[in-house]
């Protein structure tokens, strides 16, 4: 597993962990209820760069379309390898 932060332009490249995070504890007095973002995950991305504080890729949905997106750095940055093409298992 890598960091955003490791991969180089042109690297294709797929979240494999999601991120947990606390939700809002007003909500939820005296339990630590933890939710998951599976975003990013088992997509195909481009790795572009880096540039403040953004990762710059582009993501291709299931029917092959492509888009541009950026991605915070200090929200996605762990839970990162390279995209394997399931159809090539």
């Amino acid at each position: 597993m890598k960091k955003l932060t490791e991969f180089k332009k042109g690297d294709v490249i797929t979240k494999i962990e999601p991120r947990k995070y606390m939700a809002n504890s007003m909500y939820f007095i005296g339990s630590s209820y933890e939710d998951i973002d599976t975003s990013y995950i088992g997509e195909k991305i481009i790795f572009k760069g880096i540039a403040n504080g953004m990762a710059y890729v582009t993501c291709f949905d299931y029917d092959g379309k492509k888009e541009e997106r950026s991605i915070k750095i200090c929200l996605y940055e762990d839970g990162w390898d390279y995209y394997v093409d399931p159809k090539k298992l």
